[in-house]
């Protein structure tokens, strides 16, 4: 089953000439494997069996207003792109315990098709499940770390692989 990826914008951002960018994200997805769309950035956008990928590097408001438990598990499923560059981007990572980060760099790079599938911050946990290379030091944080991926060689690829490793792995609801 396909992975379920939402691409969170603000409400004013869906007409944007800008959403350009974020079209070729949704079209790199879908060809990647997974079911992409994207949503306005609000609490009614919550659903237990989505990735959201937000361009916001912190929470968003309604995020933040969820109770722990369900505050948790939706930002375990929050990918931060545009985060700061390493080491400080895991400060973020690590506060808020999400599924991963993209820095800045790494986001330009690939909207200048400079891609290299490099860059990606996930949990250790899931980068060494998918044979992943860390970078190390000062790349990585005690629960995270920059990896290449082992078969990936695209950034929306490789972020795909990473997620369909994460969901099995991540804890229902309670």
């Amino acid at each position: 089953m396909a992975i379920r990826t939402a691409i969170l914008l603000p409400p004013n951002q869906l007409s944007n000439p800008r959403f350009e960018m974020f079209g070729r994200l949704l079209e790199e997805l879908t060809a990647a494997g997974a079911t992409a769309f994207a949503r306005a950035d609000t609490a009614e956008s919550n659903a237990s069996d989505v990735f959201y990928l937000s361009f916001d590097p912190s929470p968003s408001d309604w995020m933040l207003a969820l109770g722990e438990v369900h505050r948790a598990s939706t930002l375990a499923r929050t990918v931060f792109i545009g985060t700061d560059r390493p080491p400080s981007m895991f400060k973020s990572l690590e506060d808020h315990r999400v599924a991963a980060g993209i820095d800045t760099l790494t986001q330009t790079a690939w909207q200048n098709t400079v891609d290299t599938g490099y860059g990606i911050a996930g949990r250790h946990d899931v980068v060494d499940a998918i044979k992943g290379q860390r970078a190390g030091r000062p790349f990585e944080s005690d629960h995270y770390c920059i990896y290449k991926s082992a078969t990936q060689t695209k950034l929306v690829p490789a972020l795909v692989e990473y997620l369909e490793a994460l969901q099995p792995m991540l804890k229902p609801r309670g």
